[in-house]
């Protein structure tokens, strides 16, 4: 069966599993990519995007190629652009369409609903795609595979999520060649995930979900062995240009005999510079020295705010200020560059916690503070607290659901108190930038309220100014992404012939 793949904007390294699961079982795979420049999570403007939109000629492809079977995954952001080209194929060839990720995940009932949708998949897709791909090969019944959402014969048909799988190591490695051989620059940086679960409940987190959608079907936290992750690294750098390596797990330094293990085997066999995600709880100096003895050089952790109060009630994150100072504070004697997450216009989060957060960053110096606005994605805790809340209304909570661009965010869209907290985003981009003294002469006073609100000069230029001191390893792959697709384009788009066939990459 020939297996089409339909993503935007970045590598999945979902659909890359479920891709070499497909291709042990004897099926064909394709990628269908369509880059969003220019409306992307990154920078969005509406003219010259509409420019660079190849939706229309992603469809053409896909109808040309003929494939069997279409998948999607998604996130809310992206779900209403996924059933727009759904839709757009559906009108000139009706293939069997299969939506996952974790949106559909989230609201299998409601994704089910649109006419270009035939199956949802929820929860870890492997083996559900899997059978559905061998069951429709056969033309047989599929409207009870454990695991899928399915319209059949007029009814719809929601079937449980299958136990989880607790041996990670018979996965078989993800199918990098699928972006990596039409998009060498994703080569740069390699996606590895080692893990997959979180020890954490974070409100606003998608584990939220997925945790209460496999409860009572296995440990939740899971990890591959020591092994294992090295054999696929390997392989990678056997095979494939790589220069760094992104551990992608939700928290990396859970397990320290496991991560210690690894750290001795990584540094003798891959000796790669790497980015991995932290948690305050499982750091202290001893393994801040292991992560840069194994070639750690970027550590993100969610800090999100400073309220201790906020972290705890809304974002059910319990760790101290105490801990916060005493885990981040060591890391800037080391070479690994801190990365600190700060979410703005939480509930109840007002101008003085702002204030008292943006000193907090100040005293840590992260390299890079990644500023976002909340947004209340569907079935996540945080949501419903804002909904009992009155921050969202029902009828905002609906169109979330919908995965409706304009009003995903708190208050439908409309930021509460908006124009006073972008001077906060604008500030957090350049604490990483100022000398203390600067950033504390301009917290005083209040002195910051005059700063613009441009997402452009807030969070684009200061992440280009500190490219050129210091190397974010993931920063130049959306730059990557532009300097490779914006001549492809243009090139496209200024032919003369009307009739040329659409490109194929």
């Amino acid at each position: 069966m020939k297996v089409a793949f339909i993503q935007a904007e970045t590598e999945s390294l979902g659909v890359e599993y479920l891709s070499a699961v497909l291709k042990e079982a004897g099926h064909t795979t394709g990628l269908y990519f369509e880059p969003r420049l220019f409306a992307d999570s990154h920078l969005i403007l509406g003219g010259v995007s509409r420019f660079f939109d190849l939706k229309e000629l992603l469809v053409e492809r896909i109808v040309r190629d003929a494939p069997d079977l279409l998948c999607f995954s998604v996130v809310t952001d992206n779900v209403r652009w996924a059933l727009d080209v759904a839709e757009g194929i559906r009108k000139k060839q009706n293939i069997f369409t299969v939506f996952g990720g974790i949106h559909a995940s989230s609201v299998p009932e409601r994704l089910i609903r649109n006419a270009q949708v035939d199956a949802v998949c929820t929860g870890e897709g492997e083996e559900p795609v899997v059978e559905l791909a061998e069951r429709l090969e056969r033309d047989r019944a599929y409207h009870d595979v454990a695991g899928l959402f399915v319209k059949h014969e007029g009814k719809i048909y929601s079937n449980p999520v299958r136990p989880l799988n607790q041996d990670l190591d018979t996965i078989p490695f993800p199918d990098k060649g699928l972006y990596y051989d039409p998009y060498p620059f994703y080569q740069n940086v390699y996606t590895i995930i080692a893990s997959r679960g979180c020890p954490y409940n974070c409100s606003y987190c998608n584990n939220n979900v997925i945790r209460r959608l496999y409860r009572g079907k296995g440990k939740y936290l899971r990890r591959r062995s020591v092994s294992n992750v090295v054999e696929e690294l390997k392989f990678a750098k056997e095979t494939w240009n790589i220069r760094a390596v992104d551990f992608h797990d939700d928290i990396f330094t859970v397990d320290r005999e496991w991560l210690r293990d690894l750290g001795s085997n990584y540094k003798k066999e891959i000796g790669l510079p790497f980015k991995c995600i932290a948690h305050v709880e499982y750091l202290d100096e001893d393994l801040l020295a292991l992560l840069e003895d194994m070639g750690c050089r970027n550590m993100q952790v969610g800090v999100q705010t400073y309220n201790e109060k906020i972290r705890k009630q809304v974002l059910n994150r319990h760790m101290t200020n105490e801990q916060l100072e005493k885990a981040l504070i060591p890391v800037q004697n080391t070479g690994i560059g801190l990365i600190a997450d700060h979410i703005l216009a939480l509930p109840h989060d007002d101008e003085q916690s702002q204030v008292e957060s943006a000193r907090f960053y100040n005293r840590i110096k992260p390299k890079v503070i990644y500023g976002f606005w909340l947004t209340c994605y569907p079935k996540t805790e945080i949501s419903q607290y804002c909904l009992e809340q009155g921050l969202i209304s029902r009828e905002d909570m609906e169109a979330m659901e919908e995965g409706n661009p304009k009003t995903i965010m708190t208050v439908g869209g409309k930021i509460k108190d908006r124009d006073r907290l972008l001077p906060f985003q604008f500030i957090l981009g350049y604490i990483p930038l100022l000398p203390r003294r600067l950033v504390f002469f301009l917290l005083d006073k209040r002195r910051y309220r005059f700063f613009p609100g441009s997402p452009f000069f807030a969070t684009v230029l200061p992440r280009l100014i500190k490219s050129f001191f210091w190397k974010d390893i993931r920063a130049k792959l959306n730059m990557n992404r532009y300097t490779f697709f914006i001549p492809r384009v243009l090139k496209f788009r200024l032919r003369k012939s009307k009739n040329a066939s659409p490109p194929s990459w």
